[in-house]
């Protein structure tokens, strides 16, 4: 009675280990702090925006982003420029992970005083590659008709 009580533990315990190496194995990180370089392009397919930014992640879900930089400078984001973000796991957690049959979603949101006045704001909605990119759709809501639009994006990490 002994020596099966013996191998049912140790039968449990080499279960137990041999799952929770396949499990790290499945589900990875993807480190979302560093510098980016995103285009904005229109529905047509010219280029809207293009600018870089530095994100750092916080906790589980907040991206602090800072040295937002737009190549060329546009009248949409004059002064007083703010950004800020989050990320979420698509399979119900939050977190920067993707694989195991989950992804990443990220969202950015940047506003900015416009020329004269008013404030635009331009959000981006994507996600996650394990390539150290990032790639969805764009919205900017603004006070004129050129700070206004919509399209798709890519960020790429450098």
């Amino acid at each position: 009675m002994r020596l099966n009580w013996v191998r049912l533990t140790l039968g449990l315990a080499l279960a137990l280990a041999l799952l929770g190496c396949g499990g790290r194995n499945q589900i990875r990180p993807v480190n979302l702090s560093g510098n980016w370089t995103a285009t904005l392009q229109k529905v047509n397919g010219t280029t809207a925006f293009s600018f870089s930014a530095s994100i750092t992640e916080v906790g589980s879900t907040v991206l602090n982003v800072s040295n937002l930089t737009f190549n060329p400078a546009t009248s949409c984001f004059q002064s007083q420029t703010s950004a800020s973000g989050i990320a979420r796991f698509s399979s119900g957690g939050y977190g920067y992970y993707t694989g195991g049959g989950g992804t990443t979603a990220m969202s950015l949101t940047i506003k900015g005083l416009a020329a004269g006045g008013g404030t635009d704001t331009l959000t981006l909605q994507g996600t996650a590659n394990a390539s150290n990119s990032v790639s969805g759709t764009w919205t900017l809501t603004g006070v004129s008709a050129a700070c206004s639009g919509s399209g798709g994006f890519t960020m790429t990490k450098s």
